[in-house]
């Protein structure tokens, strides 16, 4: 089983084409709602010389997680369906919107329901370097809300509230301060209206949050919305570090940055070449996750690209379905670790690839085809690409969907 991991924009941005194919191969990568917006503001974005901005965001399009990068719901909408009665799995599995919200209230069972997300159809256009004009405009609206969050500021308003570098001399005294200061039960409303402000709870839905704390007695929130009490933590750490001086005021992507960690609870391993994930995210980690900085990882993709480029030219132009069935037992620095601590038995397992004669991948493809008609199953919809990089993605036998 792929370990289901966190990334970042940095992070896919360090990777060769060949080696985020072995990303998307080998892991289960959450995709973030922050990495779609952070993508879409490059459109509005000065770029490197030489490269128009549509060719930036083409580029990180050409990397994207396509096979099995799945993405999970926005955070503000968890915040809301928690309050609301919608547990929140935090234990490191992604939420899929539909399913995983929907599946029970209160105790109360759901039904389940996927397809494809606008977020994924436009990385697929933006493959193809095609953009519509609305993604442009909400692209400068992002840049334009980035861009006029004064950090200074709000450090400013922290400290003239008491919260300073002599109350939180070090990262950890602000995530203290900040578990203490989320479940606090003196002063509800004034807790909730923080809390629908933060997380932009719809106005339609807050008499009814109040009234479901109040008719439990107002517990702690980390009883009560355990998920919500994460993200508060998460938010209200951010400002104490700022007017600490813990973190710095002066650079706007900060703001950008921290909302990463709101999805640490929905993965396994965060992978990231950002500075200030490494400082912070192991603040907000639980004890079975991993951190993984992005240039090590990036080495252990290295390296299982080389191992299966020595393969026979034939053998590879069938598809990496038909001969990387599981991570290669090689000296595969990073990724190795990763497998050891969280898969401690697959190195006993080797590549068991099961041989696909060109009959099998025929008869695969159909049943699967067959298999996304029943109305019975539960299948989650992709538009995969033939090729990435140097490597032939699908069998160039597999039957093509009929709107393909």
């Amino acid at each position: 089983m792929a370990l289901i991991t966190l990334f970042d924009k940095s992070f896919l941005q360090c990777l060769s084409a060949d080696e985020s194919v072995w990303f998307d191969h080998f892991f289960s990568p959450n995709v973030c709602p922050i990495f779609y917006i952070e993508t879409l503001a490059d459109l509005d974005k000065a770029v490197r010389e030489g490269r128009t901005p549509e060719q930036e965001v083409g580029i990180i399009a050409d990397k994207f997680p396509e096979i099995h990068g799945t993405p999970n719901i926005v955070h503000n909408q968890l915040v809301t369906g928690e309050l609301l009665g919608f547990p929140v799995d935090m234990s490191g599995k992604i939420i899929l919107n539909g399913r995983d919200l929907d599946a029970s209230r209160d105790g109360m069972k759901g039904h389940a329901h996927y397809k494809l997300s606008p977020e994924a159809e436009a990385f697929s256009r933006w493959k193809h370097r095609e953009f519509l004009e609305i993604e442009r405009e909400i692209a400068r609206g992002w840049r334009d809300s980035i861009t006029g969050v004064n950090l200074e500021e709000v450090g400013r308003q922290m400290r003239e509230a008491g919260v300073d570098n002599t109350v939180c001399k070090t990262l950890a005294d602000a995530k203290e301060l900040a578990m203490l200061t989320a479940n606090r039960t003196d002063h509800p409303v004034e807790m909730l209206r923080l809390i629908f402000l933060l997380f932009e709870v719809p106005q339609g839905a807050q008499a009814e949050i109040y009234m479901r704390w109040q008719q439990r007695g107002f517990p702690p929130l980390n009883r009560h919305a355990p998920y919500v009490c994460y993200a508060l933590m998460v938010e209200l750490f951010f400002r104490f570090a700022l007017a600490a001086h813990l973190i710095a005021g002066t650079r706007a992507s900060h703001r950008v940055d921290m909302l990463y960690l709101l999805y640490l609870p929905f993965c396994e391993v965060f992978a990231s070449g950002d500075k200030l994930h490494r400082l912070c995210a192991p603040y907000f980690m639980r004890e079975d996750q991993s951190f993984a900085w992005g240039l090590d990882l990036k080495e252990g993709l290295a390296s299982i690209n080389a191992h299966y480029a020595e393969l026979p030219a034939e053998l590879r132009e069938r598809g990496i379905f038909v001969f990387a069935g599981s991570v290669p037992p090689i000296d595969a620095p990073h990724v190795g670790l990763l497998w050891d601590r969280h898969r401690p038995n697959w190195k006993k397992h080797g590549d068991q690839t099961i041989p696909l004669t060109p009959e099998l991948q025929v008869k695969l493809g159909e049943l699967l085809l067959k298999q996304s008609d029943d109305p019975r199953s539960l299948s989650l919809e992709r538009r995969v690409a033939p090729r990435r990089g140097s490597w032939t993605i699908t069998p160039p036998d597999l039957p093509k969907s009929k709107d393909a």
